[in-house]
């Protein structure tokens, strides 16, 4: 018995070792064990049904079938249906790479693994179903089976490929077992007939371009087990009009949502700290969003095309909001920005052509480049003490006629700052009227000073500034805004102080009192 042991032992290490082949028909088999062989297709032409046999028989000694060799029966367009034994437990790379006229096949439960683009390209493959024994499918598996309806997937596979089911334009739903915890790049992209999906609680990742392209999703909900999900995730999904994103996001990142043009409303949970750049670019249906408090920083051309979003508000906690973040937001009239912002980047609001109202923080140091460029129907700005440089074209081409300052030192302004803005007339300190009437950029503007006004009948809700020349003090019969303090402009050598009583009528009064008499602005 040991003898006849040691010598099919023997005559298994010569097989291998010179990876001994065998034709049976129009297949070709590789022994890979002493009593085990693969299987590829014979060189002939190979059309119609083909069975695998379990077990094969050569010089007297049975072989067990047990996978199917890479590219064992690639572009062999005539072949319609394949049976495999229940011995198969490996379906290499390519294996059945370009194989059109494949219409039914049977992945038998010994299969624990399908290789990598095994069935690209087998567009004739309308329905699959893959047993619970496959835990590993390979990228590209399913890749443009274009003619491919409905996949069952197991709840032993933990992962979905790159690729693996891109360019299955008939693929109208699927649904995710709860064994996967991540969806590779590009897994799904293009899939235009796709209308539903369903997700699994026990994902976590959803990669770059998973979704790009479905334009047949309508909605679709991103379990809270999600923390991460790719760029261009849902690029150009445009039929999607609702989605509910995880409360594990952390991110949403570089064009996710691009050209989501049905998307109408959006909330971003409060575990996201960044919105990417061109994340919800030529969402052109969007009317709403809430951006938490969480968020620190709006990337690049963010919100840029977004033509029906009216209103916005930005917490304080961002400090960063990128170039063009809302470029062409045609529809926006008006936007408060938080203290915690420091800058106003090049392009951020131009083009707003309904933009008529904004409030800019005195954190705001810097107004960059054709930062309202065009905004047609802005008429009046307040810019803060805190300003020291405005861009070139900042206000070019848009409708400014007033403008109020108070900065003692005027900011330095680019070229065209203020071009095609004819008429424009500049408020400051009746103090200050000589410096502007000196300074670059601010010397061809209508420099003028401090008018003192009445605020008996009530105040206005933006910053207001009045002279407080030759007067004991000024009187307020108004509410401050909510959220925002009275406060007084002044150099260092005036002194004023504000009390405040309530008078008839459930108005209250402030009163600001100077102890020189100089033009000393107050606002709100």
């Amino acid at each position: 018995m040991k003898r006849l042991l040691f010598i099919l032992m023997c005559f298994s290490t010569i097989l291998v070792g010179r990876a001994q082949t065998f034709t049976d028909g129009n297949l070709i088999y590789t022994v890979t064990k002493y009593n085990e062989v693969s299987v590829n297709a014979n060189y002939t032409f190979i059309e119609g049904n083909v069975i695998i046999p379990e077990t094969v028989v050569y010089q007297e000694t049975q072989f067990f079938v047990t996978s199917i060799d890479d590219r064992a029966f690639e572009q062999r367009t005539g072949l319609i249906s394949i049976t495999i034994p229940n011995s198969v437990t490996s379906i290499g790379a390519s294996a059945f790479n370009g194989c059109t006229g494949l219409t039914s096949i049977t992945i038998p439960n010994s299969v624990t693994s399908i290789g990598a683009s095994a069935f690209h390209g087998c567009t004739g493959l309308n329905s699959i179903t893959i047993p619970n024994s496959v835990t590993s499918i390979g990228k590209y598996a399913f890749q443009s089976c274009s003619g491919l309806t409905s996949i069952i997937l197991p709840n032993s596979v933990t992962e979905i490929g790159d690729n693996t089911f891109s360019g299955c334009v008939g693929l109208t739903s699927i649904a995710l077992p709860n064994s996967v915890t991540s969806i590779g790049a590009d897994a799904f992209y293009g899939c235009t007939g796709l209308t539903s999906i369903t997700l699994s609680n026990s994902l976590t990742s959803i990669g770059n371009w998973a979704f790009y392209g479905c334009t047949g999703l309508t909605s679709i909900t991103i379990p809270n087990s999600v923390t991460s999900i790719g760029a261009y995730a849902f690029y150009g999904c445009t039929g999607l009009t609702a989605i509910t994103l995880s409360n594990s996001l952390t991110s949403i990142e570089f064009r996710t949502f691009y050209h989501c043009i049905g998307l109408t409303s959006i909330t971003i949970p409060n575990s996201v700290t960044s919105i990417g750049d061109w994340a919800f670019e030529q969402c052109t249906e969007l009317t709403s969003i809430k951006i938490p408090n969480s968020v620190t920083s709006i990337g690049v051309n963010t919100f840029s095309g977004c033509t029906r979003l009216t209103s916005i508000t930005i917490p304080n906690s961002v400090t960063s909001i990128g170039k063009y973040a809302f470029q062409s937001c045609s529809g926006l009239t008006s936007i408060i920005l938080p203290n915690s912002v420091t800058e106003i980047g090049n392009g951020t609001f131009i083009y707003c052509t309904a933009l008529s109202s904004i409030t800019i923080p005195n954190s705001v140091i810097s107004i960059g480049e054709s930062a309202f460029n065009g905004c047609t129907t802005l008429t009046s700005i307040t810019i803060p003490n805190s300003v020291i440089s405005i861009g070139a074209q900042a206000f070019y081409g848009s409708a400014i006629q007033n403008i109020s300052i108070n900065n003692p030192k005027p900011p330095t302004v680019g070229y065209s700052t203020f071009s095609q803005t004819k008429g424009i007339t500049v408020t400051v300190p009746k103090n200050l009227v000589e410096t502007y009437k000196a300074a670059e950029g601010w010397n061809e503007l209508n420099i003028v000073a401090f008018e003192p006004k009445n605020l008996a009948n009530g105040g206005s809700t933006t910053a207001l500034s009045y002279d407080a020349n030759a007067m004991s003090g000024i009187q307020f019969d108004a509410e401050a805004p909510e959220g925002v303090e009275l406060s007084v402009c002044a150099e260092a050598a005036a002194l004023m102080t504000i009390s405040k009583s309530e008078i008839a009528g459930g108005k209250t009064r402030y009163v600001a009192y100077t102890n020189n008499g100089e033009a000393l602005p107050v606002q709100f």
